[in-house]
């Protein structure tokens, strides 16, 4: 579990600037705030991917860059 963290100032080449989900994990983020985080394809903030389904409860996204999902970005996702 993540809970009540700043995950902020994080680059990516890929995905998931500051957090890459995926191989169809689980995991539960409540009460954090994402900022600034950029990644040159999906999710600045968070990336979901390879039919992943976490739990984002009460999260705040503020001025993160992605080319497709700026706060969060899905692919191939059960969320």
């Amino acid at each position: 579990m993540i809970h009540n963290s700043l995950i902020s100032e994080n680059r990516s080449s890929e995905s998931g600037g500051g957090i890459e989900i995926y191989n169809s994990s689980s995991p539960t983020i409540i009460d954090c705030e994402f900022v600034n985080n950029n990644t040159a394809w999906d999710g600045g903030g968070i990336c979901i991917d390879e039919q992943s389904n976490p739990r984002v409860e009460r999260c705040a996204f503020h001025n993160n860059g992605a080319a497709v999902g700026g706060g969060l970005g899905m692919n191939s996702s059960g969320f």
